[in-house]
């Protein structure tokens, strides 16, 4: 039950993030003060779940799995909501990110 309840904080933790990055380019510089004020809130319960799971997991472990699936989802709402233009390397570099994330996360020795 432990291992489920750190399982759903991070998954939470970084759909709060990813949303809290999407209001925060929605706020437009914050001049939509509502919309900036919901993305900190965002933040801050993201944050506050990261916490919970720095309990349980080392910190390199979390923090590079929440980092990478961050890159990710902006990329891909960068390209597909926003109409971004993402190129090859950039796509690589995601793909690098992915790689190293798997490389922290397997080669952990604790």
């Amino acid at each position: 039950m432990g291992y489920a309840l750190l399982i759903l904080a991070i998954i939470l933790a970084i759909g709060f993030e990813i949303l809290g990055t999407n209001l925060l380019k929605l706020s437009v510089g914050f001049t939509r003060v509502g919309i900036g004020i919901t993305s900190l809130a965002c933040y801050g319960v993201s944050f506050y779940l990261m916490v919970l799971s720095y309990q349980k997991l080392p910190l390199s472990v979390a923090e590079s799995i929440w980092a990478a699936l961050g890159i990710i989802a902006a990329t891909l709402l960068g390209q597909f909501v926003y109409y971004e233009r993402v190129a090859l390397a950039q796509w690589l570099g995601v793909c690098l990110i992915i790689v190293g994330v798997l490389l922290v996360s397997f080669n952990n020795s604790n």
